[in-house]
């Protein structure tokens, strides 16, 4: 097989690799940490309820202090959607801090007992004051993620979607929701008549409906700050924003409040999750042009111009960002 051939397969896997979302673990504490206290010759519960994705997540559970002081020696039992994960006899108040993996599903109840439950015969002697704190964290597939309650939240992103923005004000949510953000991935393409400005943005639970509207930053692509949209020839104040419809399958335009041409954003009103884009509108005789051509070349003639330039010492580096740059700018565009 010939080097170019080589070269060019080489290339095309990367670049489909590529184009795929590659997305971070974030540390997203799910409940606490709360304080219980146990009171002497009491018997106390509690239970509460917290969201997470379904999936593996972490128990901790701190037993006072670091020097053992107001740590609980027994009769606690904690459980996680029904199932014991702290016995009775799991504590002692040499032990301050217990890590335990647990089971959690979309929405979960916590209980926690301290003490013996009434009717029993109590011989210990407990510490009044004595305490621990518990907390349920997990690990979310995603570049941001937090948990958002009837008190309103702001996510904030970081990486690859710096910039990308939600705000949910007190009253928007009537429950605590596990709030996530990823990019959307190189399938997700706006509709006939579009291109996609920026990254696709999923922002989850899908199907999550507000009492009342929520703000959502999103950016656009214009690297070279020269008012343009990169690969087109599209001013930036020509920008719409699009959300896809999951009812009708098919992708709609929503407000734009506020546009930031300094930090190539702009802020909408939604009401519901789901995915979102920036797009740019293409004429009938410009799609083609468009979509098809990138620095005046053909597709093809940009491909294999790169493949030249690696071929003879180019860096690989380089031309994997610049294949990154066309994969996720690429967009299908129907009858045309």
């Amino acid at each position: 097989m010939k080097p170019r051939i080589i070269i060019a397969c080489t290339v095309l896997l990367s670049l489909i690799l590529l184009s795929l979302p590659a997305y971070a673990m974030v540390k997203v504490t799910l409940f606490g940490p709360n304080k219980y206290e146990q009171i002497e010759d009491q018997y106390r519960y509690y239970e509460e309820t917290f969201p997470a994705v379904p999936g593996e997540g972490t128990l901790i559970v701190k037993n006072g202090k670091k020097n053992g002081e107001y740590g609980l020696e027994e009769d606690v039992i904690i459980k996680v959607n029904g199932k014991v994960v702290l016995g009775p006899d799991d504590l002692d108040d040499d032990i301050f801090r217990l890590k335990i993996p647990v089971d959690l599903i979309e929405h979960n109840i916590i209980s926690i007992a301290l003490g013996e439950n009434e009717g029993e015969d109590d011989d210990d002697d407990w510490e009044l004051g004595g305490y621990i704190k518990v907390k349920v964290t997990q690990y979310v597939e995603a570049e941001a993620a937090a948990v958002c309650g009837p008190e309103g939240c702001k996510v904030f992103s970081e990486g690859d979607l710096s910039g990308v923005k939600f705000y949910a004000p007190p009253g928007a949510l009537s429950e605590n929701t596990m709030i996530t953000i990823k990019e959307g991935g190189f399938s997700s393409h706006p509709s006939p008549g579009t291109v996609s400005a920026g990254p696709t943005i999923n922002i989850g639970p899908e199907g999550t409906v507000f009492a009342s509207d929520v703000f959502l930053t999103l950016l656009f692509d214009d690297i070279d700050d020269d008012g343009i949209i990169d690969y087109s020839d599209v001013p930036e104040d020509q920008i719409s924003a699009i959300t896809f419809n999951p009812s009708t399958q098919k992708w709609e335009d929503i407000e734009i409040v506020s546009r930031d041409f300094i930090n190539n954003t702009v802020t909408v009103k939604i009401s519901h999750l789901s995915l979102f884009s920036t797009a740019i509108p293409l004429s009938e005789s410009d799609k083609k042009i468009i979509v098809f051509t990138i620095d005046g070349m053909s597709l093809t003639q940009k491909f294999l111009s790169l493949i030249d330039e690696l071929a003879t010492g180019g860096d690989l580096y380089e031309l994997f960002d610049t294949l990154h740059l066309i994969a996720v700018r690429l967009t299908f565009i129907k009858n045309t």
